[in-house]
């Protein structure tokens, strides 16, 4: 392989792990959303609009979570709830850290449990990442939770992606260079949303010689059949792999992996579910609903990047679709930023060259284009987040420049 491709391989994974197009004509695709239909959100709290880099819903609760600027232009942690989608309530923050209290959040997982964050700021001589967990306490205030420097940052950091309730906790992935000085992906663990314990030395999250493994997503599978057991998590990634002294051996493909405590990891290849292929394939979200699970990412075949789906309505037959309404890209930095299976709707977001979309389907195979508004935020780190319940689309997006939340019906 040439070494421009190579130079794209990198460049992509750098802009995947840093993150926390020309139209295509759609073909056969349902109307889509009208621009009309959407109404931006007042979120209350602050003296600018909010960021929104999350939407959640729960229990029949809407959780946002992102950020607010203050009268001083300097972005502040905020979190955002509703019954309704309507009328939202601003969650009192209490940041204890100097780097917690300039922080957006930018995961969030919500259950009868509680609700936990991620958050971070840029920071320190390199400018990196400085992240922490958040926390929703009995006092009905969301902290930031002290913790050691290299829990989540430090020299081994490549990425804290995102967090779930899981069968027996909270369970965060991502990427680090791990106990064995080897790039993997990484797995955290909570009981209680405190005193989260770092998983980096599971031969299965491990990169082998000749590959590098980086994690990005987690869902959690509560099973086809609940009387069967707890449930699983199901984690995805990229494996990029390469014979040493080829250099045209060079490939990445996506991976999967299961886990039934967030502690212990197995490499999972279900039967139809390919997630190989000729060209540059990357497995970025993950959303599971029921027998559904729905996986999307992006494939580069080294001239155009195209966002990618594999789905299943079964967990027997699986299918991969090209989103041909999002068109394609030659910017390496295109990726899948959303991905929500529920109420009988998939919905998928990402970010194509600097411009982010949406697109809707009821099967996974074939993709309606949402037509969102005209004033969401561009750029080459915007991020785009979607939820669904009883048939209202909510849109959040944040980009270094601003963002925010809109609310559409969904027909």
């Amino acid at each position: 392989m040439c070494s421009l491709a190579l130079l794209r391989r990198f460049a992509a994974a750098v802009a995947i792990a840093a993150s926390v197009a020309m139209m295509a004509r759609p073909v056969g695709a349902a109307r889509p959303v009208a621009p009309a239909a959407f109404t931006r959100i007042s979120l209350p709290g602050g003296t600018q609009p909010g960021v929104a880099s999350i939407v959640h819903r729960s229990d029949g609760t809407w959780w946002v979570a992102g950020s607010l600027l203050d009268e001083f232009q300097v972005r502040r942690p905020a979190l955002w709830t509703s019954a309704d989608a309507l009328t939202w309530t601003a969650v009192p923050i209490e940041a204890q850290t100097a780097y917690g209290k300039i922080s957006e959040l930018y995961a969030l997982a919500a259950s009868t449990r509680g609700v936990v964050a991620l958050g971070a700021a840029t920071g320190g001589a390199h400018g990196n990442p400085r992240t922490a967990s958040w926390v929703l306490r009995d006092d009905g205030r969301l902290h930031d939770v002290v913790a050691d420097f290299e829990l989540y940052n430090g020299p081994r950091q490549i990425a804290v992606r995102s967090i779930i309730d899981g069968p027996t906790g909270w369970v965060i992935f991502g990427a680090r260079n791990n106990q064995n000085n080897a790039l993997g992906a990484t797995s955290w663990t909570s009981a209680t949303g405190d005193d989260f314990t770092i998983h980096d030395q599971d031969p299965d999250l491990s990169s082998s010689p000749g590959e590098s493994i980086i994690g990005l997503d987690v869902a959690f599978d509560p099973g086809l059949d609940p009387a069967m057991g707890a449930g699983q998590l199901i984690a995805v990634g990229e494996r990029f792999h390469a014979t040493p002294g080829v250099a045209s051996s060079a490939d990445t493909d996506a991976i999967a992996w299961t886990s039934p405590d967030g502690a212990t990891w197995q490499r999972w290849t279900p039967p139809g579910l390919r997630l190989s292929a000729p060209d540059i394939q990357r497995a970025q979200r993950i959303a599971v609903d029921g027998p559904r699970v729905l996986i999307t990412g992006t494939s580069d075949d080294g001239v155009r990047n195209r966002i990618v789906v594999w789905s299943t309505d079964d967990r027997r037959r699986w299918s991969r679709s090209t989103v041909t309404v999002f068109g394609s890209s030659s910017d390496a930095t295109t990726a899948a930023t959303a991905a929500v299976s529920a109420d009988g709707h998939m919905i998928i977001g990402a970010r194509i060259n600097d411009r982010l979309r949406i697109a809707t389907s009821t099967n996974g195979r074939r993709w309606t284009n949402v037509v969102l508004p005209a004033d969401l935020p561009t750029g080459y780190r915007a991020r785009i987040a979607a939820g669904v319940g009883d048939d209202v689309l909510l849109v959040g997006a944040t980009s270094l420049t601003g963002g925010g939340l809109w609310r559409a019906p969904l027909h």
